[in-house]
């Protein structure tokens, strides 16, 4: 077996700018296992949640539709 890499991160309570008062909340967790050499498999998950009723979204490049989500990504990497 591999070694296993984790992480974790937390952000807590950010205004968003022009005074919405939605104090957002993300969290999100990754983590990588090393099936060989060259190959890597990995998982991260994420969930975000705003207050007010303001909209939050975990993608930068697209805007939020709730005022929380949830998203999660699994995959190989290999190495050539």
């Amino acid at each position: 077996m591999g070694p296993c890499n984790l992480a974790h991160d937390r952000q807590a309570k950010q205004n968003i700018k022009g005074g919405s008062d939605a104090d957002p909340i993300l969290f999100s967790v990754r983590a990588q296992y090393a099936l060989s050499k060259r190959t890597t498999a990995y998982l991260s998950g994420g969930y975000a949640k705003a207050r007010n009723g303001q909209n939050v979204s975990l993608s930068r490049d697209f805007i939020g539709y709730a005022n929380n989500q949830v998203g999660a990504t699994a995959g190989l990497q290999h190495r050539f």
